[in-house]
């Protein structure tokens, strides 16, 4: 039981929704945030999620159980005008407290005032907050298969860690390992991102300040020609007459 290596971010409905399926680019918050490859190597090391080629990290959408905005009837009429195939109120009441699937975050700090000129959510989406997320990349669970949410009823504030725990039924962890799995594999390959998280483990050790293996030093023999061999002769020629003549000196002196 623990963490599976993918974060989440919880938002409210109908922008879960909508960010999940690609029908919106951004989420609005309150401060910037980094991801993946923007994060320390030691943060990256938690997760799985890392895409296989570029910046960025992959982060399960998970809906929370406000129904401030579904109570809306007003925002809700503009939504489901400008998002013909919005899901039925009774289904989007049905996903709170859960996962819907996963999406691409590549920018914690874009200017939400800018980004909202352009993005028809963040243009509706009653908020001061000052930061917009960005993503690249979107995939709801039914792209494997699977049904549409996947029961996790606690959220959190920012990002957080999807935790096995969390799940009302053990087997959606499974479900949301395939989805991220497969959304790899198409993306470039799980190789691929697997060679980025070994070399972000090297790093992180070296940066970490692990001792350095020990290199053994290489002996280097020194060259023997004739004449070295004489001139060693030599000097231990000369040491032995030295030594010699000590001796001889000795012996006359106790005479």
């Amino acid at each position: 039981m623990g963490r599976i290596g993918i974060r989440a971010l919880t938002m409210q409905q109908p922008f879960a929704s909508a960010l999940v399926h690609g029908q919106t680019h951004f989420s609005r918050r309150g401060k910037p945030m980094a991801f993946g490859t923007n994060c320390s190597k030691k943060e990256q090391l938690q997760f799985r999620a890392l895409p296989a080629e570029g910046e960025g990290e992959w982060v399960a959408v998970h809906c929370g159980i406000n129904k401030e905005h579904l109570k809306n009837d007003s925002l809700m009429k503009t939504v489901r005008k400008h998002w013909k195939d919005c899901p039925k109120d009774d289904e989007l009441y049905e996903q709170q407290g859960s996962i819907l699937g996963i999406v691409k975050f590549v920018d914690g700090n874009v200017n939400a005032k800018e980004a909202a000129k352009t993005d028809f959510y963040l243009k509706n989406y009653d908020c001061c907050k000052p930061c917009a997320w960005k993503t690249d990349g979107s995939v709801p669970l039914s792209k494997i298969g699977a049904a549409p949410f996947l029961s996790y009823p606690k959220g959190a504030l920012q990002v957080w860690h999807v935790n096995e725990e969390g799940f009302s039924n053990q087997e959606d962890v499974g479900v949301l390992k395939q989805l991220l799995r497969t959304t790899l594999l198409e993306e470039g390959g799980a190789g691929a991102e697997n060679k980025k998280r070994k070399k972000i483990k090297i790093e992180s050790e070296e940066t970490v300040g692990m001792k350095p293996k020990k290199v053994k030093k290489e002996t280097v023999k020194k060259e023997v020609t004739p004449r070295k061999i004489k001139e060693e002769n030599g000097a231990n020629t000369n040491i032995t007459k030295r030594r010699t003549s000590a001796r001889k000196k000795v012996k006359k002196e106790k005479h």
